[in-house]
């Protein structure tokens, strides 16, 4: 079950990008786990660490298109 928090607390950082983000599971803050669906393009570069959690392991797995980081 996703929070509602959770959820608003994310949006922040995917602004730009929505509606291409989602949540999927978790609730990062309250369980330590969050899964999230992305599917987007942008015109210029995006700042992925604006949606980093402190202390945190973010893993991005790209199944289809192309990414970069740097």
């Amino acid at each position: 079950m996703v929070s509602n928090e959770a959820t608003h607390a994310e949006q922040g950082a995917w602004e730009e990008v929505a509606p291409g983000w989602r949540q999927l599971y978790g609730d990062f803050d309250r369980l330590g786990v969050s899964i999230e669906w992305h599917d987007f393009r942008t015109a210029r570069a995006l700042d992925w660490g604006r949606s980093f959690h402190p202390h945190s392991l973010e893993v991005c797995l790209n199944l289809d298109g192309r990414g970069a980081v740097g």
